[in-house]
């Protein structure tokens, strides 16, 4: 596992974390208004809130509701960061399509928090950004086959219920961090069988700079020494280590690409290995 990717899971768990202590604090902030508005309505001895004055209301909400609200969306806007530099470092490692896009829009969704009379467009845009996270969530939690990360993904796009959604999936980071630093990989993701000593993991991403970022499993050490695009005039030779286990790569071609877009090529490495060069057929997506 590579340190980029140990640090964007981690980057992602303080994310979660910090956004499901938002959530708390500002949910505490409206059940204290709605307490001091129900006393209000109390001690008026009405139910209908028409018959007390706007003033009658203000005056009975707490001034420390203001600050806590604006404790909740300082952390909230400190938990997007999180969450968009988590994403951004694993861009490289996963096709997250605007994955990058939904801490943008969680972040936009508590600044609007804050605003009067747009509050619930705050958490509508809010419940977009996270509907645009989970297919990269999904994605990660498949590869390590840990369900918390799916689950918390799924229940952090439901409004209140998000505040556990969002622990789930940083405590299914965690098991994540474990499994990857330990070496396990899925329990879904198909091992090479003893005919084939390395073999892919996964679908690898093309990037219009020039970078393929691909997942191997490898039985043997080795070193990939050159690597080209079929069907293009794409190629480089190169010097990239293999190690025993999961291998998390960055092929650097030196040069930008044009490729068509959402297409899949195939990659031909060849690997030197102690018992010869060895040609290895890899799949990658082009998504500049």
């Amino acid at each position: 596992m590579s340190n980029q990717e140990t640090s964007g899971y981690s980057s992602l768990r303080i994310g979660f974390i910090l956004v499901s202590l938002a959530e708390i604090v500002l949910f505490a902030s409206i059940i204290i208004t709605v307490s001091a508005i129900s006393h209000v309505i109390y001690k008026y001895n009405t139910t209908n809130i028409s018959h007390i004055s706007l003033s009658q209301l203000e005056s009975a909400i707490p001034p420390i509701v203001g600050w806590i609200e604006i404790l909740g969306i300082i952390i909230g806007i400190i938990s997007s960061i999180f969450l968009y530099i988590g994403f951004n470092k694993e861009k490289g490692i996963y096709n997250l399509g605007s994955a990058t896009t939904g801490p943008i829009l969680v972040l936009i969704g508590f600044i609007f928090y804050a605003l009067p009379f747009v509050s619930i467009l705050g958490v509508i845009i809010g419940i977009i950004g996270f509907i645009l996270m989970k297919g990269a969530l999904d994605s990660i939690g498949n590869k390590y086959n840990e369900n918390l990360v799916n689950n918390g993904a799924i229940l952090s796009i439901i409004p209140i219920i998000s505040i556990i959604g969002t622990l789930i999936a940083a405590l299914g980071l965690t098991k994540v961090i474990n499994k990857a630093k330990s070496g396990q990989i899925a329990i879904s993701q198909p091992l090479p069988s003893v005919s084939q000593p390395i073999q892919q993991i996964g679908l690898g991403v093309i990037k219009d700079n020039g970078e393929i970022s691909l997942t191997l499993y490898s039985q043997v050490q080795g070193t990939i020494i050159s690597v080209r695009i079929e069907g293009t005039s794409y190629f480089s030779t190169l010097s990239i280590p293999l190690q025993i286990g999961n291998n998390n790569i960055i092929i650097n071609l030196g040069m930008p690409i044009s490729l068509v877009k959402s297409t899949t090529y195939k990659i031909t490495l060849m690997v030197s290995t102690p018992s010869g060069t060895i040609p290895i057929t890899v799949d990658a997506l082009y998504n500049p």
